[in-house]
């Protein structure tokens, strides 16, 4: 026991530099590690904004397009009301083919979502590290979901009533001329298709469809102004 004491009397400073030098070196190891994982998380959330500003830009592009696209909708059923009960002349001067394609002819807005939906279903939304921008995301997601229910309602109305009714009552190979099918020559069968403008239920299919795709372009407006926050954002971090 007293040699135990003698050599620790002589020895703890070279005891204790080890121990410091041991302890230094988990230190600077942890530190070391550290930082290297901060960088890492760093370089990471800088690829994650990047990514969502250039996907949230293309997304406003696709944006304007659907936009554009539905104010024509929008604006050739309120044609469509404005002849409603005319005679034929007036009728055909609005060319009411063309109108209805143009009218029946719906406009998904559908959004690249690759940057959130890669951090959504790895739980990692929080590695963006900015409460304003994570808030934004959860703002656009919930307008987003609203606007595809409004979209839903544009579209049901046109596979349920509108459709069927014009089937009923309109030479539809008249409309296809201006999609797909292009045809190049209207209906031969003999049909007063025009009669449908002085019919009560067309009247109220149209103005149906038309508050629904006013709507539409409501909510549309709604995730285009979160989109432009979310821009702005990512521009400046």
């Amino acid at each position: 026991m007293k040699r135990i004491l003698t050599t620790l009397s002589q020895k703890w400073p070279e005891y204790l530099l080890e121990i410091l030098v041991i302890t230094v070196g988990i230190l600077g190891a942890f530190t070391l590690n550290n930082w290297n994982e901060n960088r890492k998380a760093k370089i990471e959330r800088g690829s994650i904004i990047q990514n969502l500003n250039t996907e949230f830009r293309k997304n406003q592009t696709e944006m304007d397009r659907i936009k554009t696209l539905t104010e024509v909708q929008y604006r050739a059923g309120m044609t469509l009301m404005s002849v409603m009960g005319a005679n034929q002349a007036s009728i055909e001067k609005v060319n009411p083919d063309s109108l209805l394609y143009n009218f029946i002819e719906g406009n998904r807005y559908i959004s690249t979502q690759y940057t959130l939906q890669d951090l959504s279903n790895a739980g990692r939304i929080q590695l963006i590290a900015n409460d304003e921008l994570v808030e934004l995301i959860y703002e656009w997601q919930a307008a987003y979901d609203q606007m595809m229910e409004y979209f839903n309602g544009v579209d049901d109305k046109v596979e349920d009533d509108l459709v069927p009714f014009l089937t009923e009552h309109y030479a539809i190979k008249d409309i296809d001329r201006y999609g797909l099918l292009e045809w190049k020559s209207p209906s031969k069968l003999r049909h007063n298709k025009l009669k449908v403008f002085h019919n009560i239920s067309f009247e109220n299919q149209v103005d149906d469809l038309l508050f629904r795709v006013l709507s539409y372009q409501w909510s549309l407006e709604k995730v285009e102004k979160v989109q432009e926050k979310i821009i702005n954002l990512t521009d400046q971090l």
